[in-house]
């Protein structure tokens, strides 16, 4: 049911992604703001979050910076 529901959700905000047909651009005439609906995953789970938590829990305990780079912005206005 779930993945019913992200692709109902993807379809609405991209309908490029599920066309038919080789060579498609999932983000021809997509704004920016909605090119964050294609088909991978860049969600972070708890796990991956609770993790994250600690690893900056120790940098911040050592003094040190920590940059965090990812595949897919985690932010809407990182589009």
């Amino acid at each position: 049911c779930e993945y019913k529901m992200a692709r109902a959700l993807i379809e609405k905000n991209n309908p490029n992604v599920f066309c038919k047909g080789q060579n498609r651009d999932w983000f021809k005439a997509i704004p920016k703001s909605r090119q964050r609906f294609v088909p991978f995953n860049g969600g972070i789970g708890q796990q991956q979050l609770k993790w994250l938590q600690h690893q900056l829990d120790q940098c911040c305990r050592a003094n040190q910076r920590a940059i965090l780079i990812t595949h897919v912005p985690l932010l809407p206005q990182a589009a």
